[in-house]
């Protein structure tokens, strides 16, 4: 993660200076300062929630291993399953953090639609002040752009935190399918 968070850092003082040499309106460097970390982000969230996916698979997986060093008559690993309890990675407090990346990727995906239309604003030489239509047009697509994006992350959370469950309650758990690991 702190890996991507450079290389976003790195990319958005590279497209600053790129753009300030260029002299380009600062419009095109707030959008594109937007867009990289809109993009980092949501590819972060993605991979929080893989995490979780990948942390909750190595558990069952540890948890299937003590159970048969139980059934040999080991006695140590029945202690360990009773301590380490739950193998799910989405426990309330990790959720309530990706809810909150969720959110913060939303707001930014609506400011990216704001600086979107600004900048098509200023590329197509319209006036700088704006009427009501324009203004209800600016305030409207971001918060449409929000909900989509909202939604998506919401399905990306639902979705790896079912197959995580699945993966929990499904007795067969060598038989289930590779999930991109």
């Amino acid at each position: 993660m702190v890996q991507y968070l450079l290389t976003t850092i790195a990319a958005v003082i590279g497209a600053a200076l790129l753009v300030n040499e260029m002299q380009v309106n600062s419009v095109l460097l707030f959008f594109i300062t937007s867009l990289l970390l809109f993009l980092f982000s949501s590819s972060a969230f993605y991979r929080a929630c893989r995490l979780r996916y990948i942390t909750t698979y190595s558990r069952v997986i540890r948890n299937n291993i003590r159970c048969a060093l139980k059934e040999l008559g080991i006695g140590e690993a029945d202690q360990l399953i009773e301590w380490e309890g739950n193998p799910s990675g989405f426990s309330i407090r990790m959720e309530i953090n990706l809810t909150w990346i969720m959110i913060l990727c939303c707001i930014l995906g609506g400011v990216t639609g704001i600086f979107a239309l600004m900048l098509i604003y200023h590329l197509n030489g319209w006036p700088i002040y704006l009427t009501g239509s324009q203004l209800v047009f600016l305030i409207v697509i971001p918060l449409v752009l929000m909900v989509i994006i909202g939604i998506l992350l919401r399905i990306v959370l639902k979705s790896q935190k079912s197959k995580s469950e699945q993966l929990i309650t499904d007795p067969n758990w060598r038989d289930l399918p590779d999930y991109d690991m």
